[in-house]
Parts: structure tokens; sequence; C-alpha cells
């Protein structure tokens, strides 16, 4: 039996850019510049090796907000890992084993594959002995599909021990069922969908999907969705007949799946009826190549 196999995407926007060169002594600029300053420090810390720099200037260009549903904190890590390695002279850059040494995909591997690879990613799940989840399929995302993403101001706090708890309790409470169900979904209807750029097949495929992992967390999320204003957004994107919308990940980010010409109309539609800042919504396409490391 395998834990917490899942379906991701990455995308072009918002992204994660950071710097990194030796320093005399530790210091970093830009947003969460904290958990930068941390991350550089942990990986330093692995490596036993008097050669390697013992500090670092940390840059942090730009970062998306944390716990929102973006998987901001895998991708700035590995950014920073990837950045530090590459001032540090050390080359070729395992990104899975730089994983590893910094604690990443202690449950999905989404993030980690995405970070390498971009595009649609399915990973299977981690077996007893796994220590990162095997990425098991991976698909260009149609360059004519766009991406609109609503972040909405939420009192929304899904991270830390509050999420580690939800996962103990699906990995006692899953059923075999649950997942072929989702198996089919992912093997048989979302990832043909995408290699024929059927996008209303695809979008039903990714709603159902969506739905029913909300079901399996409902237990701890108190509904399909982690906050009342993700179900509204949800609810009235479908009405606006648009088929592919989800939760991202935990919350409360709400993700729309749109051909290019619809974007405009579906963003400019949630904000006129939820009242969101211009600065809450995102449109973007599929990244479809991973990291660049320069």
């Amino acid at each position: 039996m395998r834990d917490f196999g899942g379906v991701g995407l990455m995308i072009e926007r918002p992204a994660v850019v950071v710097r990194a060169e030796p320093a005399a002594s530790w210091s970093v600029t830009g947003p969460c510049g904290n958990r930068a300053l941390a991350c550089a420090q942990q990986l330093v810390g692995s490596f036993a090796n008097a050669s390697f720099p013992s500090a670092f200037h940390i840059e942090v260009d730009t970062c998306p907000p944390e716990h929102v549903g973006l998987g901001t904190g895998t991708q700035l890590e590995l950014a920073i890992a990837a950045a530090v390695m590459k001032a540090a002279a050390c080359e070729p850059i395992d990104i899975i084993q730089l994983a590893v040494r910094l604690g990443r995909g202690q449950r999905s591997a989404l993030g980690i594959h995405g970070f390498v690879h971009g595009g649609l990613l399915v990973e299977a799940g981690k077996g007893p002995a796994t220590a990162v989840a095997p990425l098991v399929a991976h698909a260009r995302f149609p360059e004519n599909w766009r991406i609109v993403l609503f972040l909405p101001p939420t009192d929304h706090a899904w991270h830390g021990r509050r999420e580690r708890e939800a996962f103990a309790r699906l990995a006692e409470q899953s059923s075999p069922a649950s997942t072929d169900v989702l198996c089919r979904l992912t093997l048989l209807q979302m990832l043909p969908a995408v290699h024929e750029a059927n996008l209303e097949a695809f979008g039903d495929a990714l709603y159902e999907f969506n739905r029913r992992v909300g079901e399996m967390f409902r237990p701890a999320q108190g509904g399909v969705y982690s906050h009342p204003t993700t179900e509204s957004l949800i609810d009235f994107v479908r009405s606006e007949g648009v088929q592919g919308v989800g939760q991202s990940s935990w919350g409360p980010g709400v993700f729309a799946v749109v051909a290019e010409d619809r974007a405009e109309r579906v963003s400019r539609s949630v904000i006129a009826r939820f009242g969101l800042e211009e600065n809450a919504t995102v449109i973007t396409q599929a990244r479809n190549r991973g990291a660049t490391v320069e």
C-alpha cells in the first residue's frame, strides 16, 4: 500500500526567483527571508566539507505568499538549495538528494519533481521504504490553456502540526475503493485529455478528482473544501460554465483551467462578484520545463 500519491501542475507565475553568493557572514534580503536563510544554513550545515563556503548572502527577488495552496515552501527551499550549490561550484546538482537533505518530500513529492521537470505530474505515493515518491507520469500542458488563480484573503492556516495531523488521519481512514477511483480519473481521463488537448474532458475529470480528494479530507477540513470562501468561489466559477476548477492543495487558493480567450472574462467576473483585489488574481500558463539555474 502506498500513501499520498497525487497530481500537480507547475505554473509560470507567481514565481520564486532567488540568488546566492558566498559571503563572510550570513545575510538575506527579500520576502520570506527568515525561511530562506534557515534553509540555506541547514543545507550548508549538512556538508562536512571544509572547502564548502561557510556563509552566503541570499537574495529573494520574488516569492509568492506562503500557505495559500501554491507549494511555495518547497519551491523556495529547492530554489535556495540549487542557488547555493551553484554558487559553491558544486555540479551536477541532484535536486532529489538536496530535497532529502532539507527534509522535503515526506508526503507529497509533486513540488520536487515539478522543480526538475515542470508540466503536469503524477507521483505514485510513498511505500514503506520510499524516501521520495516516484514520478510515474509527466505530460506537457497545452500552451493555449490558461490557469486563473484566485487567492482570497482568509484566516486560513493549513500548515505545520494541523497539516500533519490531517495526513495522519487520512492514512488511517483511506480506502482502496477511493484510491481506485482517483487512479481511474487520472489514468483514463485526465492524462488522455491533456494529450488530446480536450479541455472539456480534462476539466470534468479535474473537478471530480479535486472534489473526491476534498471528501477524503472532510473530517479534517470540516467540508469538501477548507474554507467557505473557497467553496463559494468554486461554485461561482462552475456556474460560469468552467468545468476545471478546484481548491489548490490546502487552499484557500482556487484554480480554474480555461481556454486562453476566456481567462480575462473569468477573472473579471470573480473580482466583481467577490470584491477581490487585483493582486489576488493571477492569469498564467503552465510551466512545461524545470527550474532555471544560472
